[in-house]
Parts: structure tokens; sequence; C-alpha cells
């Protein structure tokens, strides 16, 4: 079961200013398996889909940030093992300069 606030929920809500955020790719069964924190959520609106792949095929938990300048980020958790070739393809062919990971190496 998801362990995400609802305090949380309502906030984004707020911040997507639409009234159309949606979580619902992240909730289904095999993408939440997939998922290396059951707490950091991945908007629909703003996710990044895997190029080159069927629709059933192109989720990873990479949401798209536009800064106010423009400029296009990728925000994503560490790869878990099986979705570091899933990352890769993401680097690639969205044409990623720069990898830059905010965390410790080892967990725990």
């Amino acid at each position: 079961m998801l362990s995400v606030p609802v305090s949380i929920l309502l906030l984004l809500w707020n911040l997507d200013g639409s009234g159309n955020f949606r979580i619902h790719s992240w909730t289904s069964g095999y993408i939440y398996s997939i998922y290396r924190y059951d707490d950091i959520l991945c908007m629909d609106a703003t996710r990044v889909r895997l190029k080159a792949r069927s629709e059933n095929d192109d989720y990873i938990h990479a949401n798209w940030i536009t800064m106010p300048d423009n400029q296009k980020y990728i925000c994503t958790q560490g790869p878990l093992a099986e979705t570091v070739e899933d990352f890769w393809h993401m680097v690639f062919t969205e044409r990623s300069n720069v990898v830059v990971m905010l965390c410790n190496f080892v967990e725990g």
C-alpha cells in the first residue's frame, strides 16, 4: 500500500494548478513494483516516457521539470537493478549531457 500522506497529495494538487493532478500510472501493480521509494511521486502530466517503446513499456520513474528560464531537466530516482537498462535508455534517447546524483552512494 502507498504511504503518501494526504497533505502532500493536496499540496501537489494545488501546485499543479490545472486540477488534473493524476498519479494513475504509478499506482498500477507492475509499475509500483519498480519504485525505489513509495512516497516519491511521479506525476502523469510531466512524466518522461521512454522513446521507441510500446505504450505498455514506456514507463520510467522520472519527471520533466521546467525552470523559470524554460530550461528543462529530468528528475528521477536512482535506478534499481531491474531498471538500469531503462535509465540509460532514457539518458541516451533524451540526449542528456549531464547526470547528477544527489544522494548517498550507499543506502541505509
